[in-house]
């Protein structure tokens, strides 16, 4: 039905001007009108079927009528005062031109419209100063009719533009949101699988250093494991510095993990959200990188919290099910924009949570009141993308 409507709005005009013009051939050679029947057979052709370029040229389509209608008035200009067909093309033309052009262009073709009815009704036989006046009036009314749908039809189309824009805007922030997300996590995973390079090559100096006499194989497989070890640190930290941005060093402190919930809740209080910790289920060693993404995940949920909620009160639950570990943050806020952070602070968290083949939902409390964040990340491998 849609669809329908669309193509009405935009053929109409179209139908409606080849109407007319089988509508004035059917005035000419049925009526018919006094003159010649093939000079008024071309001028009617003339008189209508430019409106259909009207969307190419707006303006010089509705001239080619009104030169037309005047053409016809010094050659056949008893003919035109008879004809009824002529006029309401004239009509149409004035509507059109008003238009596809509510600006300059359409004051000057309400212009040429008036300056044709007024050279037309001083061809008429009996034309008068009467007849500029009522004739100019429906010319009048034409015109501002085709003022008012273009200049709204106009307001419609930019305001579509700027939804286009604002869209295209909105989307292009939240790639580049997504895309600082997986460097700031490419670039907190580097110290964590940097350390456990470290500790593998420490380790595998250590046992080769407790080999005895005789054990050369085994001497030759550590000191390689060494040195593996020791160039894969290397390129991570190239790596490193492809990440990390010119004002962006290196940040030498421990990554956190969820072992510091209580110090980040801390935080939260001090900034003035009452936040609650609790732990479910028996708690289980995560890799250190499953520990940092799901501590970031509730630093974000909090730190949302903190800036769009409003004043509220904040609830953690982390729960260690059998094979998966389970996060929930929700706050009582009210504020119209509670969790009004899709396109970073979401957007960085369901990074962090699918990286580990989890999932993550986000939006408003079951009770309408407050927000909601519940992560659930498996145990197992993560899901390398």
């Amino acid at each position: 039905m849609t669809g329908l409507v669309d193509r009405a709005r935009r053929y109409g005009v179209d139908a409606l001007a080849v109407a007319l013009c089988v509508a004035t051939m059917i005035e000419i050679w049925g009526a018919p009108l006094p003159g010649s029947q093939a000079t008024l057979t071309v001028t009617a052709l003339f008189a209508t079927l430019p409106l259909l370029f009207r969307r190419r040229a707006p303006l010089g389509a509705s001239l080619a009528v009104f030169a037309t209608l005047a053409v016809t008035a010094l050659l056949e200009p008893t003919a035109l005062a008879d004809s009824s067909f002529f006029f309401f093309g004239a009509l149409l033309a004035t509507w059109s031109a008003a238009e596809r052009n509510p600006s300059r262009q359409g004051v000057l073709g309400y212009a040429a419209a008036i300056a044709t009815v007024a050279f037309v009704s001083s061809r008429f036989p009996d034309g008068g100063a009467d007849d500029v006046v009522w004739i100019s009036a429906f010319f009048t009314f034409a015109w501002l009719a085709g003022f008012a749908m273009g200049h709204r039809a106009q307001q419609a189309r930019e305001a579509e533009e700027r939804l286009g824009r604002a869209e295209e805007r909105r989307r292009l922030e939240a790639e580049a949101a997504v895309a600082d997300e997986r460097a700031r996590i490419a670039r907190e995973l580097h110290d964590v699988v940097a350390h456990s390079i470290s500790v593998m090559t420490v380790q595998a100096a250590g046992v080769r250093r407790l080999l005895g006499d005789g054990q050369e194989r085994e001497r030759e497989a550590l000191t390689a494991i060494e040195d593996t070890g020791r160039e894969a640190l290397s390129e991570m930290r190239r790596l490193l510095g492809i990440l990390r941005g010119a004002n962006d060093g290196a940040d030498l402190a421990p990554q956190p993990g969820l072992s510091r919930l209580d110090a980040l809740a801390q935080q939260a209080r001090d900034a003035g959200l009452p936040v609650e910790v609790s732990i479910e289920g028996d708690p289980v060693d995560v890799p250190a990188g499953l520990d940092l993404s799901a501590y970031r995940v509730v630093q974000d949920a909090l730190t949302n919290a903190l800036r769009h909620a409003g004043p509220a009160t904040a609830k953690v639950v982390v729960r260690y099910e059998p094979d998966a570990l389970a996060l929930e943050i929700e706050n009582d806020g009210s504020a119209a924009s509670n969790g009004d952070a899709e396109r970073q602070g979401l957007a960085g968290m369901r990074e962090r949570v699918a990286f580990y083949g989890g999932t993550l939902d986000a939006g408003p409390s079951p009770g309408g009141r407050g927000y909601v964040v519940r992560a659930r990340i498996p145990l197992g491998q993560p899901a390398w993308r």
